[in-house]
């Protein structure tokens, strides 16, 4: 930005300013300012996609936020939306990782809150994943789990033997 900003008014110096000032901005969290100027550069060089890449990292931030405050329903649907901008930008910076650890994030926060016996946010969470890693099991576990708190033994059995693999889901059938 420095350099660009000595250059003045040759070629395209203003423009390449403005663009190193809009990605600082967004570096630096400002993502109101790198999206007003992205916006503003219009289909300067990939100011397009580095727009909506950062449109991105605000939503992911944004469902982190909410992740960090138990706010479960605002980070499902935040970190999902990340990760789909994410992929919507294929091979572009990091957003194959960034795709991962959106999914990751609501992952381990479910893996977090299935230890402490919290299965309906547990289940939320994984719900969410569809069939990422081993979500779909671990939410037919949650779903089972809570059953069996209801004392609807029958059917948590039913719901524990279609996962006998997953975690003690083969005991827990018999025990149910």
């Amino acid at each position: 930005a420095a350099a660009f900003e000595k250059l003045g008014s040759f070629e395209d110096a203003s423009l390449l300013l403005m663009y190193s000032r809009a990605a600082i901005a967004a570096e630096n969290g400002d993502y109101p300012a790198a999206h007003a100027a992205f916006s503003a550069l219009g289909d300067f060089r990939d100011a397009s996609v580095m727009l909506r890449y950062y449109e991105g990292r605000e939503t992911e931030a944004a469902g982190r936020h909410a992740l960090d405050t138990a706010n479960y329903p605002d980070a499902i649907r935040l970190l999902t939306d990340a990760s789909d901008v994410y992929a919507s930008l294929p091979s572009f910076r990091d957003t194959e990782l960034r795709t991962s650890d959106c999914l990751g994030a609501l992952y381990s926060r479910g893996r977090s809150l299935l230890d402490e016996g919290l299965y309906e946010n547990a289940r939320s969470l994984f719900a969410s994943l569809g069939s990422w890693q081993d979500s779909a099991d671990l939410a037919v576990y949650c779903e089972a789990s809570l059953l069996e708190a209801e004392g609807a033994n029958l059917t948590a059995a039913d719901r524990f033997s279609a996962i006998p693999s997953v975690l003690d889901a083969a005991s827990s059938t018999e025990k149910n």
